[in-house]
C-alpha cells in the first residue's frame, strides 16, 4: 500500500507531470521561492547572528581590556608610591624606629584612602621595625609570602590578595636603603568598586596567576578557583581573549560568556562574566525578528499560491475541458462567463473560434462534396478518353503495320474533337489507300507498257493528275483538320499530365536506345580492332615460327658440321696415333715427327672436346628451339581460337547492333509518336497551332507536288530517250508496289504516305547503269517516310499526313 502511494507521489513529482500541470508548476515556483527566501533568511540569520555575536564578543573583550588598563594604571601608581616612599633617607642607618614610624605616619596622612598602612620590616629576621598599624604589621610578618629572598634588584613585589575585615587587601614590598622591606598595604575596595558591569547580572573578577579569584565585585566569588579550561585559556597566553560559554559553581552553575585581558604591570587578569542570555540578547532578538520576517513571507507566499494559483488553475482546468470538447468536435460547448479579466477575453476568443470553426467545417464539407463530384466526373471522362485513345492507338498501329483498310470508329458519346479527329484520319486513310492503289495500278501499267513509252508516259501523266487531284483533296482535308484541331485543345487538357509523363519516358527510352546503339557500334569497332590485332599477332607468330624453323634447319646444318668436325678430329687423332707409332719405330730419327704427332694428337683431342661441347650446346639449343616451336604452335592455335572467338563476338555484336538499330528505329518511332502526342496535349493551343501549320504546309507541298506532276507530264517526251532505263525502273517499281495490298494486310513501312512518281534526274545517265528508284509514300507522326523498298527516310516535318507527292530516282 505504501509502495503504491509512493509510486503515485513520484509520478506526481516527475518532470512530465509537472510540465503538464499549471498548478504543479505554480506550486513548484512557490516552493522554490519559499526555499530561496528560507535559504536567504537562514544565511542572513546565520551571518547576522555570527556578526552580532562577534561584535558582542569584541565589546565584552574591550570592556575586559579597558578594565585591565584601569587596574594597570592603579597598580602602577601604587607601585610608584611604594618605591618612592622606600627610597627615603628616613630609613637610613642612623635613624631610630621611632623616627621611621613618625616618617611613615606623616607619609600615610596625605596618601589616598585605599592605602591603609605602611610597615618597615627587618628583611633577614622577618620582624616588624616600625608601622602605622602594629597589629596589621605583625600580621604581615606572619604571612607565608614574606621571606628573605622576596625581591630581586630594585623591583617591587606585589603580594597575593588577602582578606582583612571583609575587605580584600594587597601589599607592595620594596627595598629600603638598608636593604630591609618597606611594605605598603592597600585596600582593593576602591578599584573593585570601579570595575565595569556591561549588562545586568554580569560581574568582574581580578584573577591571580594561580587561577584563583583575588578580588571581585560579586559576593561569594573571592578566593574561588576557576575551572581548568578557563584558567588554562587565561594563563596559557598573555593575549586578550574570551571563552564562549562556561559554567561556575560559585555562580549557581549558570552559563556565562567570559572575556579576559591581562594586567601588564601585574601578574593578574581581569575577567568579565556576562550571562549567556544577556551576552547575545541583541543577536537573539534580531534573529527572532528576521525569522519572523521570513516566516511571514513564506506564509504569505503560501496563502498567495493557495488562493491565486488554485483559482487560476481551476479556471484553466474548466477552460481546458471545454477546449478539449471543442477539439473532439462538440461545437455546442458553451464559453459563457461573467469574468471581465483576461480569462473573460480568453473565453470570448474560444467562443469566436468555435463559431468560425463551425462555419469553416460546413464550408469545407460543401467544397469536399463538390470536389468529389468533380473528381468523379473528371475520372470518368479521363477513363473514357483513355479508353478511346487506346482504341485510336490500336487502329493507328494497325495502319502503321500496313493495314490501310483500318478505320477509326466513332461512337455517339465521343467528344466532338475526337469525332473530328477520327473523321479526318479516316478521310486521310481513304485518300492514302486510293493513292497506293493508284500507284500500284500505275506501276502495272508502266511494266505492261514499257515498250510503248509515249502511251505509258500519257498514262503516267494521267496518274500524276489523278495524284494531284488526290493531293488537293488531302490538302482540303488538312485544312478541315486544322480548323477542327482548335476545338480539341479544351478536351485534351485533362490528358496533359499523363501524356507528358509518357512522352518523357519515351524520350528517355529513345535516348537510352540511341546510347545502346552507340555503345554497340563502339563494341563492334573494338571487336574489329581486336580481330585486326589478333590477325597481326597471328602473322607475327607465323613469322616467328618460320624464323624458328629456319633456325632449327640451320641448327641441323651446324650439327652436321660439328659431326664432320668430330669425325675429322677422330681421324686426326688416329693419324696422330699412327704417326706416334711410326716415330717410335724410327727411333731418334723420328723424335721431331713424334713431337709434332703429339701436338696434332692434343689438338685433335681439344677439337674433339670442343666439338662435343658444341654438340651439347646445339642439343640444348635444339631442345629449346623445339619447345619454342611447340609454344609458337600453341600460340598460333590460341590466336586462331581467339580470332574465331572474336569474330564470333563480332558477328554477335553485329547481330546485336542490327537488333539494337531495329529496336532504336522502333523506339524512335514510339518516341516521335509520343513527342507528337505530348506536344499536342501539353502545349494544347500551341501544339494544335503547330499541327494546323503542318496541315497548311502539307497543303502547300501537295500543291507543289501537283505542279511537279504536271511538269513531269510535260517532260515525258524525254523519257523515251531512256527506254531501257525506264523499263528497268518500271520493273523495280512493280516489284515494290507488289508488297502493298489495298484491301488486305499491307506492309507500308511505318505508315508514311508520300506518293511519288518518277524523278527524271538520271535521264542523262548511262542506260546500262543500275537504277534505284525510291518512292516515298507519305509521312506519319513519327517523323519518317516509307519508301517503296520498305525502308524509311527522314521526313521534312512531323505531324499528320502531309499528302505531298515526291519522286526520287537515285542512281
Amino acid at each position: 500500500m505504501s509502495s503504491t502511494r509512493l509510486d503515485r507521489l513520484l509520478r506526481r513529482l516527475s518532470p512530465g507531470a509537472i510540465t503538464r500541470s499549471y498548478l504543479a508548476k505554480f506550486a513548484v515556483v512557490v516552493i522554490l521561492v519559499v526555499l530561496a527566501i528560507g535559504a536567504v533568511g537562514a544565511v542572513t540569520y546565520a551571518e547576522t547572528t555570527d556578526r552580532l555575536e562577534a561584535n558582542a564578543q569584541q565589546d565584552y573583550t574591550a570592556v575586559a581590556e579597558l578594565s585591565a588598563t584601569e587596574i594597570d594604571v592603579w597598580t602602577s601608581d601604587h607601585r610608584s608610591i611604594a618605591r618612592e616612599t622606600a627610597d627615603s633617607d628616613a630609613f637610613g642607618f642612623t635613624r631610630e624606629p621611632e623616627e621611621v614610624e613618625s616618617y611613615l605616619t606623616s607619609q600615610l596622612s596625605w596618601q589616598p584612602d585605599e592605602i591603609v598602612a605602611f610597615h618597615y620590616v627587618n628583611r633577614q629576621e622577618g620582624t616588624l621595625i616600625a608601622s602605622t598599624d602594629h597589629e596589621r604589621g605583625t600580621a604581615i610578618t606572619e604571612t607565608n609570602w614574606l621571606s628573605d629572598g622576596l625581591l630581586i634588584g630594585e623591583d617591587t613585589y606585589t603580594s597575593p590578595t588577602y582578606e582583612v575585615d571583609d575587605e580584600r587587601h594587597v601589599s607592595y614590598v620594596a627595598y629600603t636603603p638598608r636593604r630591609n622591606y618597606f611594605v605598603m598595604e592597600v585596600s582593593l575596595a576602591s578599584i573593585v568598586g570601579d570595575l565595569r558591569q556591561p549588562t545586568d547580572g554580569s560581574f568582574t573578577t581580578i584573577v591571580q596567576s594561580d587561577g584563583v579569584i583575588g578580588a571581585s565585585d560579586r559576593e561569594g566569588t573571592v578566593a574561588e578557583p576557576y575551572a581548568d579550561e578557563v584558567r588554562d585559556a587565561m594563563i596559557s597566553g598573555s593575549a586578550v581573549g574570551h571563552v564562549s560559554s562556561a559554567t561556575f559553581e560559585f555562580a549557581d552553575d549558570a552559563e556565562y560568556f567570559v572575556a579576559y585581558a591581562p594586567v601588564p604591570s601585574e601578574d593578574w587578569y581581569v575577567a568579565v562574566h556576562v550571562p549567556l542570555a544577556e551576552a547575545y540578547a541583541l543577536s537573539g532578538m534580531i534573529g527572532r525578528n528576521l525569522l519572523l520576517i521570513v516566516g511571514v513571507a513564506v506564509v504569505g507566499l503560501g496563502l498567495l499560491g493557495a488562493t491565486l494559483g488554485r483559482g487560476t488553475v481551476a479556471e484553466l482546468n474548466r477552460l481546458t475541458r471545454k477546449a478539449r470538447a471543442l477539439e473532439s468536435g462538440d461545437l455546442d460547448v458553451g464559453f459563457d462567463t461573467e469574468r471581465r479579466d483576461e480569462f473573460g477575453d480568453l473565453y470570448g476568443a474560444f467562443s469566436t473560434m468555435r463559431d468560425s470553426l463551425g462555419e469553416q467545417i460546413e464550408s469545407a464539407e460543401t467544397q469536399k462534396r463538390r470536389a468529389e463530384d468533380a473528381k468523379a466526373e473528371s475520372e470518368a471522362f479521363a477513363e473514357r478518353l483513355e479508353s478511346r485513345a487506346a482504341a485510336f492507338g490500336a487502329t493507328m498501329d494497325d495502319c502503321a503495320d500496313g493495314d490501310l483498310t483500318a478505320r477509326l470508329d466513332v461512337e455517339p458519346d465521343d467528344p466532338d474533337a475526337l469525332a473530328d479527329i477520327a473523321d479526318g484520319f479516316n478521310d486521310a486513310m481513304d485518300e492514302l489507300e486510293g493513292a497506293i492503289a493508284e500507284v500500284d495500278a500505275f506501276a502495272g501499267q508502266v511494266a505492261a507498257r514499257s515498250e510503248a513509252v509515249t502511251d505509258g508516259a500519257d498514262e503516267v501523266a494521267a496518274a500524276g493528275r489523278e495524284t494531284s487531284d488526290a493531293v488537293d483533296e488531302i490538302s482540303a482535308g488538312a485544312e478541315r483538320q486544322s480548323r477542327r484541331l482548335s476545338e480539341v485543345a479544351g478536351e485534351m487538357e485533362d490528358m496533359s499530365a499523363t501524356v507528358e509523363e509518357v512522352a518523357a519516358s519515351a524520350d528517355q527510352v529513345a535516348t537510352t536506345s540511341r546510347e545502346a546503339n552507340a555503345v554497340t557500334e563502339e563494341g563492334r569497332e573494338a571487336t574489329a580492332a581486336a580481330v585486326a590485332e589478333l590477325h597481326d599477332v597471328e602473322e607475327r607468330s607465323e613469322s616467328a615460327t618460320e624464323t624458328i624453323e629456319r633456325l632449327e634447319a640451320e641448327m641441323a646444318e651446324v650439327d652436321a658440321i660439328v659431326e664432320t668436325i668430330s669425325e675429322i678430329a677422330d681421324q686426326t687423332n688416329l693419324l696422330a696415333l699412327n704417326a706416334s707409332i711410326e716415330a717410335a719405330r724410327a727411333g731418334e730419327a723420328g723424335s721431331g715427327f713424334a713431337v709434332v704427332a703429339e701436338e696434332v694428337k692434343a689438338l685433335a683431342e681439344e677439337t674433339q672436346s670442343s666439338a662435343a661441347e658444341v654438340e651439347t650446346l646445339i642439343d640444348g639449343l635444339r631442345e629449346r628451339t623445339d619447345e619454342s616451336v611447340a609454344e609458337m604452335s600453341r600460340i598460333r592455335e590460341g590466336v586462331d581460337a581467339g580470332v574465331d572467338t572474336v569474330e564470333t563476338a563480332d558477328d554477335a555484336l553485329s547481330e546485336v547492333a542490327t537488333r539494337v538499330a531495329e529496336a532504336d528505329d522502333g523506339v524512335q518511332e514510339i518516341s516521335g509518336a509520343m513527342d507528337a502526342q505530348a506536344s499536342s496535349v501539353n502545349e494544347v493551343t500551341g501544339a494544335v497551332d503547330d499541327l494546323a501549320g503542318v496541315s497548311q504546309q502539307t497543303t502547300a507541298e501537295a500543291t507543289t507536288v501537283a505542279s511537279t506532276a504536271e511538269e513531269q507530264a510535260a517532260t515525258l517526251g524525254d523519257v523515251s530517250e531512256q527506254a531501257h532505263a525506264l523499263t528497268e525502273r518500271a520493273r523495280d517499281l512493280r516489284r515494290m508496289t507488289e508488297g502493298f495490298e489495298v484491301d488486305g494486310e499491307r506492309d507500308v513501312g511505318d505508315g508514311k504516305t508520300d506518293l511519288g512518281v518518277f524523278d527524271d534526274s538520271d535521264r542523262d545517265a548511262d542506260s546500262d547503269r543500275d537504277a534505284d528508284t525510291d518512292f516515298d509514300f507519305g509521312m506519319t507522326d513519327s517523323g519518317q517516310s516509307v519508301s517503296a523498298d520498305g525502308g524509311t527516310d527522314e521526313a521534312r516535318e512531323p505531324g499528320l499526313v502531309d499528302g505531298s507527292l515526291n519522286a526520287n530516282a537515285e542512281e
